[in-house]
């Protein structure tokens, strides 16, 4: 299902209530992609946040030890909170965009190809195949103090594992290695 048709699912659901929804709805309604399905035009995207519940906590570009990596790190969204969010139809994917310009990607480290060497990354100029995310979503009424959601989103990397946040030395990354869906709340950032 491409974004175009959550977002006119969600708009048909919360329309009174979420008026601000039939932008970003007719926002994705124009998305075009290049030949090769994984370049946008910059106007084909939507700006989202994404939302851990599981530690109450927004996904984040943090630059740490020469990284940009994504964690489950803060309590309210900033600018390094924010993700363009583009559909890639004809492959019924998505990539993110974060606020530095990079693509979030599949990254691994080392040899170790499911735990600790597996990281989602700012870390692209193109969103070539380490950042396409095939998605699952279930659209839910938003909850209270967060108005803008529009449900809930599983991502799933090329190496077919879901994302997740996973703490090491006290930082909750976000990697992708659970085999089971594991939903981020997906909100139409400010």
């Amino acid at each position: 299902m491409a974004l175009k048709v959550i977002l006119l699912a969600c708009l048909c659901v919360f329309a009174e209530a979420h008026p601000y929804l039939l932008e970003a709805a007719e926002i994705a309604e124009n998305v075009e992609l290049n030949e090769d399905g994984v370049q946008v035009q910059d106007s084909g995207f939507v700006s989202v946040n994404l939302f851990d519940p599981s530690n109450g906590k927004y996904l984040s570009r943090i630059y740490r030890n020469g990284w940009d990596s994504i964690e489950a790190a803060k309590t309210s969204p900033d600018v390094f909170c924010k993700f363009k969010m583009f559909v890639l139809e004809n492959i019924n994917a998505l990539a993110f965009q974060a606020d530095n310009g990079k693509y979030l990607s599949r990254i691994l480290y080392g040899s170790s190809a499911f735990e600790n060497g597996n990281y989602i990354q700012a870390a692209k100029s193109d969103a070539d195949y380490f950042s396409q995310f095939q998605y699952l979503v279930q659209l839910a009424t938003p909850p209270a103090g967060r108005p803008k959601s529009i449900g809930r989103i599983a991502l799933r990397s090329e190496n077919g594992r879901y994302w997740v946040r996973r703490p090491d030395n006290g930082v909750d990354y976000i990697k992708p290695l659970s085999e089971n869906p594991v939903f981020f709340e997906l909100i139409i950032a400010e």
